[in-house]
């Protein structure tokens, strides 16, 4: 095994067990209780975001980042923590994975960093050419977060936004800056560095995600069942291979469907112990001599390697 997926190994453990918490992008000496964070996501989902006229944020402030290039959503990631759910869990990336991957938060935050670095120079004046180009654009930059508080700058590091913007990107200026609007308010023109935000666009989602297929933590679980060649089995001692079940690491982006006919390898089912928790199946398919492909509720994003999941199989089977 070499050092990476024992980093990984590790890191998956301690996830599993629930005793370490691994930094996010939110302030530790701020944070609150996960049954706090709950009710003001209730409450976030009816409030109105400020539209900010001069946009203000830090990295641990930032709740949601989305990339549109020329309508195509690149990339999505927004902080929806649940009660029942593990740190790990809190941030969605929905896009392109359908919410399913497991964010890596040290990585997200050295982006987001990226994104908090943006200047915005105003314009006073603009042609109607560059005023039609940026009312056609396609291209957008998103986000949610906490507008910076210059006196506290620990309020900005609250476990809910307070503001948003939309920035709409045009053609460049001919001197290094992208013409954009906030909010497609066509008298407020900026200028943004082209090198700032060709490398936010540039952004490779898959180096944003830790390597692991799902997160589960077994105090949530109240029963796990198999399936190998149509055979379904429910696991009696789950607990005691519980890190095995969920060991089997990413080792790639699926770039394109087995052809033919998918033959199902392993399929792990999660029953949760209460209603409001979703349940949790992992189906590994046969994808060639080295790789099986895995879904996670439905979303099929990844290859890993097909003798780990063979060694899975053992495993659950002796069990």
């Amino acid at each position: 095994m070499n050092k990476y997926k024992c980093m990984g190994m590790l890191l998956l453990i301690s996830i599993l067990a629930g005793g370490c918490q691994k930094a996010e992008p939110v302030a530790e000496e701020t944070k609150a209780p996960v049954q706090e964070i709950a009710k003001e996501e209730e409450k976030a989902s009816t409030r109105e975001l400020k539209e900010e006229p001069e946009p203000k944020f830090i990295a641990e402030g930032i709740r949601r980042v989305k990339l549109t290039k020329d309508s195509e959503v690149l990339l999505d990631i927004a902080y929806e923590p649940k009660e029942y759910e593990s740190s790990y869990e809190y941030w969605k990336v929905k896009a392109p994975y359908g919410g399913e991957a497991v964010l890596d938060t040290e990585a997200a935050l050295k982006f987001y960093g990226q994104l908090a670095q943006l200047s915005f120079t105003q314009v006073t004046e603009v042609g109607a050419e560059v005023k039609e180009n940026l009312a056609s654009s396609k291209t957008y930059l998103e986000l949610e977060f906490c507008q910076l508080d210059e006196e506290d700058e620990r309020a900005s590091y609250q476990a809910e936004a307070s503001s948003r913007l939309t920035l709409t990107i045009g053609e460049e200026d001919g001197a290094g800056n992208y013409y954009a609007t906030l909010s497609g308010d066509p008298e407020r023109v900026y200028l943004i560095s082209v090198d700032a935000l060709e490398q936010i666009f540039a952004v490779k989602p898959y180096d944003l995600i830790l390597k692991i297929s799902a997160v589960c933590p077994m105090e949530t679980v109240s029963a796990v069942e198999t399936k190998v060649a149509g055979k379904s089995k429910k696991l009696e001692n789950y607990q005691e291979i519980y890190t095995d079940l969920f060991g089997v690491l990413i080792a790639g982006e699926l770039k394109e469907p087995a052809k033919g006919e998918k033959e199902e390898l392993l399929t792990l089912t999660f029953a949760r112990t209460a209603p409001e928790m979703e349940k949790l199946t992992i189906t590994y398919y046969d994808y060639d001599k080295e790789y099986a492909s895995v879904k996670v509720k439905g979303e099929e994003h990844f290859l890993v390697e097909k003798a780990e999941v063979e060694n899975l199989i053992k495993i659950t089977q002796d069990n």
